[in-house]
């Protein structure tokens, strides 16, 4: 049960960060490309798939994930921290 719900845990972390990209970021990506990122290393190489060719696209893509996931850090943790 408890590995379900870590599970469940990670997958709504990553829609959040989803989420921030797209009003932060413009980016909109798929419910699918959501699921398969599995991690926010998984993210940043769906999100740098939407980012125009550039030797530093996995760079900036990390960077856009971070910021992302920096900016719902909060909304993760709630009150407990």
């Amino acid at each position: 049960m408890l590995r379900e719900e870590a599970r469940i845990g990670q997958k709504v972390d990553l829609l959040l960060v989803a989420i921030d990209l797209e009003e932060h970021a413009g980016m909109i990506l798929s419910d699918a490309e959501v699921e398969a990122a599995q991690s926010l290393a998984g993210m940043c190489n769906v999100v740098a798939q939407h980012l125009d060719p550039a030797p530093d696209r996995e760079a900036k893509a990390a960077t856009l994930v971070t910021e992302a996931a920096r900016r719902v850090a909060p909304r993760l943790l709630g009150d407990g921290c």
